[in-house]
This record gives C-alpha cells, sequence and structure tokens, in this order.
C-alpha cells in the first residue's frame, strides 16, 4: 500500500521561501566565527542534517523557515523518542541544537520567533571510571596487546583528566617536564578557557615516553602511524581494550571520570578538583563525590542474605 503523504493544514501558506541550506551554512560560519569547539560543530552540524533529512523524507519538500510550524518540531521530537527509541539526553542535545539554530534564524530576520518542544527531564547517571581492579585490568590488557604508545596514553589520560579534544590538541610547546615537577597548559579547554595542570611523577614519565617515540620535530604530543591522532583515534584506539580487560566501557571520557573520582577520594577540595579539570559549574564536579553506579550496586548487594 503506498504510503500516506503528509499535508500541513494548520498553518498559513508559506512567504517567500528562505533558503534552507545557505541558512545552515551561514549558521555553522556563526559558530566558527565565535570559537566554537569542533566537538560542538560536529554535533550540531549532525543534529540539524538529521532533522533536515527527516522533515524531506515525512513532508517530501525541504523545510522553510518561513512556514516552519510548532506541530512539526513536537512530531520531530516524538519521532527521536517513539520511532528511534533515542535516549533522553541525545534527543535533548538534537532539541537544543535545533533550538540554536533557529534563535540565530530568528535574530537574523529569517524567521520569527518559535519555540522548541521542552527538553526530556532526565536524572543524569553517575559518571563512569575505574577502581583500582579496572585500572589494573586495562594496563594489562593494553600491555598485552596494544602497541606502547596506547600504555603511555591511557596513564596520561588518567593522571592529567584531559578531555579527549585537548589531548589531541596537546603540543609539546604547552608542556614543562623536570625531574620532580611538571605542567601543562591546556588552552583551549571546554568555553575556549585555559588552564594549568599539573603533572605528577605517573604523568610526567607518560609523556617522556611519549616524547621518545614522537617522529622528530613533531609539535603534537599524540601521535599514530600516519600523523598526528584525532579525537576519533583515540577514542577508537582505548574502544578495543574494554573486553580484552573486560570493562564495560573504555573511553577518553571514563578515564577522566576516574582522575576525578580519585581526587575526590583523596579528599581533595571541590574548587580544586573543578579547576584541574576544567569545570565551568561545580554541580559538575559534585558528581565526583556522590556514588557512583558500582557504589549504588554494592550497597544493594550487601542486603541480600542479610535476612534469616
Amino acid at each position: 500500500m503506498p504510503r500516506k503523504t503528509k499535508t500541513r493544514t494548520d498553518r498559513p501558506a508559506p512567504g517567500p521561501t528562505a533558503a534552507w541550506a545557505h541558512a545552515l551554512t551561514r549558521f555553522f560560519d556563526h559558530l566558527l566565527e565565535h570559537e566554537k569547539s569542533r566537538h560542538t560543530l560536529r554535533n550540531y552540524r549532525e543534529d540539524l542534517l538529521a532533522f533536515t533529512a527527516w522533515y524531506q523524507d515525512e513532508f517530501r519538500e525541504r523545510p522553510d523557515l518561513r512556514a516552519l510550524a510548532p506541530s512539526e518540531l513536537r512530531l520531530w521530537k516524538a519521532h527521536l523518542r517513539e520511532a528511534r527509541r533515542l535516549e533522553p539526553a541525545t534527543v535533548n542535545r538534537k532539541l537544543a541544537a535545533l533550538r540554536s539554530f533557529l534563535r540565530w534564524a530568528a535574530d537574523a530576520g529569517l524567521t520569527a520567533e518559535m519555540i522548541v518542544p521542552r527538553s526530556i527531564q532526565q536524572v543524569p547517571p553517575p559518571p563512569r571510571w575505574l577502581d583500582r581492579r579496572g585500572r589494573r585490568a586495562l594496563i594489562r590488557a593494553v600491555e598485552r596487546h596494544g602497541p606502547a604508545r596506547d600504555l603511555h596514553l591511557v596513564l596520561l589520560l588518567i593522571h592529567t583528566g584531559l578531555r579527549v579534544e585537548e589531548a589531541v590538541d596537546l603540543r609539546w610547546a604547552d608542556v614543562v617536564l623536570r625531574d620532580r615537577s611538571g605542567h601543562l597548559v591546556v588552552r583551549r579547554g571546554k568555553g575556549r578557557k585555559q588552564r594549568t595542570v599539573p603533572l605528577n611523577a605517573e604523568a610526567r614519565a607518560a609523556l617522556r615516553e611519549l616524547r621518545d617515540l614522537a617522529p622528530p620535530r613533531a609539535a603534537a604530543v599524540l601521535h599514530g602511524q600516519r600523523g598526528p591522532l584525532t579525537a576519533r583515534g583515540v577514542q577508537a584506539s582505548l574502544a578495543r581494550y574494554a573486553p580484552l580487560a573486560k570493562l564495560e566501557e573504555v573511553s577518553p571520557h571514563v578515564l577522566r571520570h576516574t582522575f576525578g573520582k580519585d581526587l575526590a577520594d583523596a579528599g581533595t577540595p571541590i574548587q580544586v578538583i573543578a579547576d584541574l579539570m576544567g569545570h565551568e559549574s561545580l554541580e559538575t564536579t559534585r558528581r565526583y563525590i556522590q556514588p557512583g553506579q558500582d557504589d549504588l550496586a554494592a550497597a544493594v548487594e550487601r542486603l541480600a542474605g542479610g535476612e534469616d
């Protein structure tokens, strides 16, 4: 049976068509001009192109900024939740990208102000981190199955808490190594904020090994066989060790969380943790002093067999 094409009867006939693709290009240029991170740019592009593809499939035409209806945006949200069954955080991210684009378009005079559907309320899950057993399992797996570079990369991330984008942007000119001290400078952290991260002995040793493995006159700290590593390259390299170490997940973010959790467990003041990790809000940092998923599971497990 042929598919019935939906028609839009809940809004007036559109005025002069605003070129959707041209508007998207202008918006992406706007993000570049405001120095949004590569991660943000990639997500916005992916989410807005996904909305465009869905709209064309749903209504058999490209979106028109001057004729877009709130009811259509609600259909997009329902599609993400019910048809694609995406997690609330992913749905909210895609709605936020659309909201930012439409707010920019309204400021540019390309469309009237429009209400985007509300984000889904959610309780953020505790961050994942590696306990000592998980850390040992990961290091053993990398030592047995990976190149030396990956081992030193793991140790660097665990002992500095760098975001993956910060790690691949790191240059040797921003690293200071001494016998008993050292530091690195993150020049483009989240929100384009610069911070200095002191280096402990493990981090200094990892960086020295990475320096020995780097090509002559290399500027970037992290190098692969084909040149400087990318964020996706680092993520792919680490992900392969999860099954080898019998861990649920191994990612740069997990190793960053491990750094934050270790600081919290050592009694480090919350403001110091926030400064070291480059958090913009202490609310983000407080997640590291709250029980994690393993802590919650252990608490419930202790109840088993507690009654006669």
